[in-house]
């Protein structure tokens, strides 16, 4: 088999055998009259266009972790300052996911501060959120690739609790 100049530029070990099913793609779908070159532009231009949606849907991916980060500091944020993770600011942090456009299923506070951190103490949010790849359909994966994310976000709290003893007399 001869070596063109695109083998080299295959890195690794993946070099010979993808080489060899080219080639041999190449020489199943070659005919007498020489069209081999038609056949492998139509096969490359649909290799060439699904990771193009498969790079478009990686970076609506990333978007989507960069909102859930966002709001979870935002919430973190909110729990700063009221010491804890209230259920209010647990509807606010699910109302602006929504809002985002992200789908609140795919998206859970694994752990919380719960009970009230002084000023000083510190507080934290855990969140795991969840993105399913689908454009990987086509080639046959149907059920597409789950990329998961832990999302942890600390910080001190501000709240102060003032005691005020009373005295007699």
């Amino acid at each position: 088999m001869s070596r063109g100049w695109w083998q080299h530029h295959i890195p690794g070990p993946l070099n010979e055998g993808v080489i060899e099913i080219i080639l041999r793609l190449l020489h199943i779908l070659k005919d007498e009259k020489g069209l081999v070159e038609m056949t492998s532009f139509v096969l490359l231009s649909w290799i060439v266009i699904m990771m193009a949606v498969a790079i478009l849907e990686i970076f609506l991916a990333g978007s989507t972790f960069v909102a859930v980060n966002n709001t979870a500091q935002h919430a973190l944020e909110m729990m700063r300052i009221k010491g804890k993770l209230t259920p209010e600011i647990e509807r606010s942090f699910f109302k602006e996911l929504e809002q985002a456009g992200i789908n609140t299923n795919n998206v859970r506070i694994l752990s919380a501060t719960k009970h009230i951190a002084h000023r000083g103490e510190p507080v934290h949010l855990h969140v795991e959120a969840k993105y399913t790849i689908r454009s990987f359909r086509p080639i046959g994966i149907k059920d597409g690739f789950n990329l998961y994310w832990n999302i942890n976000k600390t910080g001190i709290s501000r709240m102060f609790v003032r005691d005020i003893v009373v005295s007699g007399g």
